[in-house]
């Protein structure tokens, strides 16, 4: 072979082994928040937060009406989008303690300079509790703290805790198990994981949810027994995992951009509760894709309490106006407040038969 002959030669070489390196490799690296960072995440991501975890948190409040927190620990707190977000669904005066973490100084201190209206903290990592401001309207709170790293005493509990976007920023998939069986063990309610609603956040999320149930299950600690609020009206396997289509949901949004824009931010999330699911709960089946309403007939494609998908067909003819309205007016992440049926004769039919589907 001449030189050169040997010299594309090995270019060529060269070329498809960095190919199957960046195929193969484990590339992950940390993102660091620092001041320009921060503020470009608070551009580009508040209100997408905002809106998913707000419609999670009204969830909660509407079929949990009994539940007021008092204490709120958010996991990962950026620039409190949690705070903001429980603050607009309970009030802020529900709340004695407000307990952030975040690793990044300058993500704190931009959270606290939005909480008190735009004042910078004077020194850089001191973040201190704030006196109740006694104006109306004022955004500020007493027993709020921001640290940089989760507290070391496991004996401080919390009715609502939060991990907003933040389990793919750790850098394995042990170190998330880990952080997840700490924030569980800091709930006495419940515990909200969200993230993107892209395949690989809803495989992380169904990671979490599989690990803590199984804990729930094997273990005989009552501090770790609890179930599935939401999205699922089950505990079984999600029956997602086999689809190329992830396990999430839609939130609409004014961009803070472009005024008067309203955007859609997907996301996936789980909430779960701690303690054994009620036996009054209906288990309603979850709208899991954007409902199809057609002329004569609506299609709603759900996930039941039996952890299966399924697609029914709702018309006035064969089911009640009243069915045919709810099923209309239905929006994609709403629970249909129905219960599916099958003729006895058809239980041995597949549950992806729409026709042996009935609403009671």
């Amino acid at each position: 072979m001449s030189v050169d002959d040997e010299k594309k030669l090995s270019n060529s070489l060269n070329n498809k082994i960095r190919r199957n390196i960046n195929q193969t490799a484990y590339k992950w690296k940390p993102v660091v928040y620092n001041e320009s960072m921060s503020m470009a995440y608070l551009v580009a991501r508040l209100a997408p937060d905002f809106a998913s975890l707000y419609k999670i948190f009204c969830e909660i409040r509407s079929r949990d009406p009994g539940f007021q927190p008092q204490n709120l620990f958010d996991f990962g707190s950026g620039v409190g989008t949690a705070l903001w977000s429980a603050k607009s669904c309970w009030g802020v005066k529900k709340f004695k303690e407000v307990f952030c973490v975040d690793s990044s100084v300058d993500m704190n201190n931009l959270a606290l300079a939005l909480i008190q209206g735009g004042v910078w903290p004077n020194q850089q990592g001191e973040h201190r509790a704030m006196e109740e401001d006694s104006t109306e309207g004022s955004s500020t709170l007493k027993g709020l703290y921001f640290r940089q790293f989760m507290p070391a005493s496991p004996a401080v509990k919390y009715d609502l805790v939060v991990c907003a976007h933040t389990l793919l920023e750790l850098p394995s998939a042990e170190l998330r198990l880990q952080m997840a069986l700490s924030l569980w063990r800091k709930s006495q309610g419940y515990l909200v994981f969200v993230e993107h609603g892209s395949r690989a956040a809803y495989e992380v999320i169904v990671e979490i949810r599989d690990f803590l149930l199984s804990l729930s299950d094997r273990s005989k600690e009552a501090n770790l027994q609890g179930h599935v609020f939401s999205p699922c009206p089950h505990e079984a396997r999600c029956p997602r995992l086999a689809d190329t289509t992830p396990c999430n949901f839609e939130a609409k949004y004014e961009s803070l951009v472009k005024k008067q824009q309203v955007l859609k931010e997907r996301f996936s999330y789980v909430v779960l509760k701690k303690g054994s699911r009620s036996e009054t709960d209906p288990r309603w089946p979850r709208v899991v894709r954007p409902v199809l309403t057609r002329s004569r007939h609506t299609i709603c494609r759900l996930c039941t309490n039996e952890g299966k998908l399924e697609e029914i067909v709702v018309t006035r003819s064969k089911h009640s106006k009243e069915n045919n309205t709810i099923a209309r007016k239905t929006k994609w992440g709403d629970l249909l407040p129905v219960q599916l049926s099958r003729p006895e004769a058809q239980l041995d039919h597949s549950p992806d038969d729409k026709e042996n589907v009935k609403l009671s």
